[in-house]
């Protein structure tokens, strides 16, 4: 029986130079790690969008984290509707010192409670619908 090659599963199977013939695309190498150049800056970056979200009217602020990493604002967590996603996106924008922003919120409207059940026939009879409001 033949040895069978070992494969590192850490190695790609397409040299980068072949990425584009296999329908990969550009090889694009990975980034260098982000090295914070004023952390005191990003520090009032964030608290100050976190105020803004957290005094807009529309906007749970408690189910969005923010990161700023040189300037740039990360928003990740959950909004009602999509123009409370937009308005958290538009205050960030409105703090100095916002280079860029990646808006991660996804749009998750609240569970609605089921409301009591609605009877339309008389105690007792038969015939007549049930149904939840």
């Amino acid at each position: 029986m033949p040895e069978r090659p070992i494969l590192d599963p850490g190695q790609p199977r397409v040299h980068p130079d072949q990425y584009p013939q296999a329908g990969l695309g550009e090889f694009h190498p990975p980034t260098e790690p982000q090295i914070v150049q004023d952390p005191k800056r990003d520090e009032r970056i964030a608290d100050d969008v976190r105020s803004r979200l957290e005094h807009h009217e529309m906007i749970d602020a408690s189910r969005v984290s923010i990161h700023v990493v040189n300037g740039e604002v990360t928003m990740i967590g959950t909004a009602d509707n999509r123009f409370s996603r937009h308005r958290a996106e538009e205050l960030a924008s409105e703090v100095e010192g916002v280079q860029k922003i990646v808006n991660k919120i996804s749009v998750q409207p609240p569970m609605e409670e089921p409301g009591p059940i609605l009877s339309t026939h008389e105690p007792g009879a038969k015939g007549g619908s049930t149904q939840r409001s």
